[in-house]
C-alpha cells in the first residue's frame, strides 16, 4: 500500500489549503482559453450534472403527430404515432496528472513556495484537461462519435459537412429529420460570406427559435470582421442581443449579429464554422468527475506524490436540423 512521504507529512496543510483555492483561481483561467467550452459550461443551460448510469440518452421529437379538425359530435381519430426516438451517448473519461517530486520539495522549501508550486502544477493539469475537453483532437471540436471511447462526440460529427450519410448518436442521417444544414462559402468570404450566413440563419431558424452562437476559427472570424468594417464605421451601433450579452458576460469577446453571438475559437477546424442552437445541445457531466482533483498519493518505490484531475461526460444533440455548418470561409 502506498506510504505517506515526508513531503505529504510536511506540507499536507498547504496542499489542503491550495486544493480549496484551486477551483476559483484556476477554473476561470482554464475555460477562458477555450471559448466554446466556456459557453457550453456556463450559458444557455447546455451543461447538465448527473449522477451517472450505464449509458446516456435524450428524447428526440422527430415528427409531429396528426392533429385534426372536427365539428359537434364528429368521431375523433386516436393515433399515438411514432413521433419520438432517442439519441444515445456513452461516458468518455479524461484526466491530467499533478506531480510534485522530492526534488521539487528540496528546491521549493517552505509552505509559501510549495503552495505556489502546487498551484502552478495544478493549473498546468487543468489547462491540459481543458484543452482535451474543449479541443479538436478528443474534445467538443473533434470528429468523434458515440463509438469513439477516447473522443467526445464532437461538433465535426454532430454538425457535419456530410449531411445525408453516416450515423451519429446511433441514428442514421438518411432520416430527413436527422440532418443538419451545410452551406458553402466557396472560398470567397468577401463575395458570399455574409449572404451565406444569412441564408443559413433563415434555414435553421423556426419562428422564435433561432440559433444562439456562431463559432469561427481565426481566419474566418477575421474575414467576418472585414466584411463588417463599413457597417461598424457608418451605422449606428445596435445594443447586443440577449445571446451576445450572455456570452460577453462570461468574458468572451463577441459580435452581435442577427441576434446571435459570433465568437472565435482556435480549435474550430480549417474552413469550417458552426451556427448553433444551443437549446438542443447537452454537455452531460458526471457530477463527481467535473474537473475534480483527486487525492495525492505517494508510491513506495518513488520520491514523489501525484494526483489526477478527473472529468467524465459526453456531448449530445437532440435536433440536428436546428444546427448549421459553414464551409470554406477561410479565404476572403
Amino acid at each position: 500500500m502506498a506510504g505517506e512521504s515526508s513531503f505529504s507529512r510536511t506540507y499536507g496543510d498547504v496542499l489542503s489549503l491550495s486544493g480549496d483555492q484551486i477551483r476559483p483561481v484556476i477554473a476561470d483561467v482554464v475555460t477562458s482559453r477555450y471559448p466554446t467550452l466556456l459557453i457550453m459550461n456556463n450559458a444557455f443551460g447546455v451543461k447538465e450534472l448527473v449522477a451517472g448510469g450505464i449509458e446516456m440518452a435524450r428524447p428526440i421529437l422527430k415528427e409531429l403527430i396528426n392533429s385534426q379538425s372536427y365539428t359537434d359530435m364528429g368521431t375523433l381519430t386516436i393515433e399515438r404515432g411514432a413521433s419520438l426516438t432517442r439519441v444515445w451517448g456513452v461516458w468518455k473519461q479524461k484526466s491530467a496528472p499533478v506531480v510534485v517530486s522530492g526534488l521539487d520539495m528540496i528546491q521549493n522549501n517552505g509552505p509559501e513556495m510549495v503552495g505556489d508550486l502546487f498551484l502552478a502544477r495544478a493549473e498546468n493539469a487543468f489547462l491540459s484537461l481543458g484543452e482535451r475537453i474543449g479541443g479538436s483532437t478528443a474534445g467538443i471540436h473533434s470528429d468523434g462519435t458515440e463509438s469513439t471511447v477516447l473522443q467526445l462526440a464532437g461538433l465535426q460529427s454532430w454538425v457535419s459537412t456530410t449531411t445525408t450519410s453516416g450515423t451519429i448518436g446511433r441514428l442514421a442521417r438518411t432520416n430527413s429529420w436527422w440532418q443538419n444544414i451545410a452551406v458553402d462559402i466557396a472560398n470567397d468570404f468577401s463575395a458570399s460570406g455574409l449572404s451565406s450566413m444569412r441564408s443559413l440563419a433563415l434555414r435553421i431558424g423556426r419562428g422564435t427559435e433561432k440559433p444562439h452562437l456562431v463559432v469561427f476559427n481565426r481566419l474566418t472570424f477575421q474575414n467576418f470582421l472585414t466584411a463588417h468594417t463599413a457597417t461598424i464605421n457608418y451605422n449606428i451601433p445596435q445594443p447586443p442581443s440577449v445571446a451576445a450579452s450572455a456570452v460577453m458576460d462570461l468574458g468572451v469577446p463577441a459580435i452581435s449579429w442577427f441576434g446571435m453571438a459570433v465568437v472565435q475559437d482556435d480549435f474550430v477546424p480549417a474552413n469550417r464554422g458552426y451556427m448553433l442552437n444551443l437549446r438542443h445541445f447537452h454537455l452531460i457531466v458526471q457530477r463527481d468527475r467535473d474537473m475534480v482533483l483527486g487525492d495525492f498519493l505517494s508510491p513506495v518505490d518513488g520520491d514523489y506524490i501525484a494526483a489526477h484531475v478527473f472529468w467524465a461526460g459526453e456531448l449530445l444533440c437532440t435536433s440536428l436540423r436546428a444546427q448549421g455548418v459553414l464551409q470554406n470561409g477561410d479565404t476572403d
